[in-house]
């Protein structure tokens, strides 16, 4: 009785991050923050989230993809069922989260990235186990209860607030089934997170420019 109260009054923070129009291509840095709540609730981020659409598209519509920083129990984190954007854990480093713990899925119930590994080296291409290790993602974590709770509590997990997500894909070329668990660092300081992730999109909208302007000029003086 007295755990469950404890875990009910324990505070949760809830962070969100922009998903769905193609950020790599946009490069709107409002799509590479991560928002608390009451940032995103604001008019400026609601106005933005109903009308940017990325080059004029009616494509790529954002939408809000939103996490929790709280006490997990056990259960909660079996229950994760749901598949995040992988980007988003791209976008939580940037924005000071560090990852305390990972656990490869694949690893975990099938030796999978090793027994791929060990055959690769002796230069097999081993399609059938490739079709058998894609077929079980989404694996089922409740039958690796107790080595998920172990790598939990190798990082005290039960007396820390985490931000604990997963990502999953199983296609013919593709699959991967990963937990990440989260702390929230340094994501306090905002001003120089977020003063970083502009500088880099600055260069890379400089790097793009140039690359165009030389196709440009290329084109002027040997096509002529």
């Amino acid at each position: 009785m007295s755990q469950n109260l404890s875990e009910n009054s324990s505070p949760v923070e809830k962070f969100h991050i922009l998903d769905g129009c193609f950020s790599f291509a946009c490069l709107n840095p409002k799509e590479q923050y991560v928002y608390n709540d009451s940032e995103i609730k604001s008019s400026k981020i609601q106005r933005y989230i109903k009308t940017h659409r990325w080059d004029n598209s009616s494509y790529y519509k954002i939408s809000v993809e939103s996490f929790e920083l709280k006490k997990w129990t056990i259960d909660n984190v079996l229950n994760q069922n749901k598949s995040c954007n992988p980007t988003s854990v791209h976008y939580l480093l940037k924005n000071g989260f560090k990852i305390e713990a990972e656990i490869d899925l694949v690893n975990l119930f099938d030796n999978g990235k090793n027994r791929m590994k060990k055959l690769e080296a002796q230069g097999i291409h081993n399609g059938e186990l490739h079709t058998e290790l894609k077929s079980h993602i989404p694996y089922n974590l409740s039958e690796k209860r107790r080595e998920i709770q172990q790598i939990l509590t190798s990082i005290n997990y039960e007396n820390r607030n985490l931000l604990i997500l997963r990502i999953y894909k199983g296609s013919w070329f593709l699959y991967y089934d990963q937990i990440y668990i989260f702390s929230k660092n340094n994501y306090n300081s905002k001003r120089i997170n977020r003063l970083k992730i502009n500088l880099r999109i600055i260069k890379t909208k400089l790097n793009r420019w140039r690359i165009k302007t030389r196709i440009y000029l290329h084109k002027r003086l040997f096509h002529k």
